[in-house]
């Protein structure tokens, strides 16, 4: 995952390893496809380097640090989709949502700056992914999702405030059951 960060005086560029999302919901499916649900989101990614590609006045040199820290958003999303029918056990869907998302940024060093601060912001999702029916009611899921959010404005540690930039490319592997 990618992230940008700017204020008045800075613009920082940072990386992400590889995180881990796990999500939880419910809804109703129709039976001509269509199905909504709300759905309990969290992802968590650790920061690996920040790139710094403006400075003004601060003395802060243009390049790439180590940094550490973790970047948190807990997402409540109500989503709507469809599933295609193909008369085979395999059922392709499309899907897209949206909702409020907590947006953290934790212990967060690189050069001396720290961050440790959250924002409530809007949240948006598509998808798209795949159904295996293992039984009338079980189902294995593969899916990808984008997962973006409106720009949460946080706060470093001197209480300078800055905006933030979360979007993740996602794939989920799970189960689905159906009542």
């Amino acid at each position: 995952m990618d992230a940008d960060n700017s204020s008045s005086t800075i613009d920082i560029e940072s990386s992400y390893d590889f995180g881990f999302l796990f999500t939880g919901g419910g809804g109703y499916a129709w039976r001509n496809g269509f199905r909504a649900d709300a759905e309990l989101l969290y992802a968590t990614y650790s920061l690996d380097q920040v790139s710094v590609t403006r400075a003004t006045g601060l003395g802060v040199a243009a390049g790439s640090r180590d940094a550490e820290g973790d970047l948190s958003v807990l997402a409540l999303m109500a989503n709507g989709a469809y599933d295609f029918d193909l008369g085979i056990s395999w059922r392709p869907y499309v899907l897209a949502g949206a909702g409020v998302a907590q947006v953290s940024r934790n212990d967060v060093t690189a050069a001396g700056a720290i961050v440790d601060d959250e924002a409530f912001v809007m949240a948006f999702q598509a998808g798209l992914g795949v159904n295996y029916a293992l039984t009338d009611n079980w189902s294995l899921e593969l899916g990808y999702r984008f997962f973006s959010t409106l720009e949460p404005e946080l706060d470093d540690a001197a209480g300078n405030p800055f905006d933030s930039q979360v979007a993740t490319h996602n794939l989920l592997f799970g189960t689905r059951y159906r009542f």
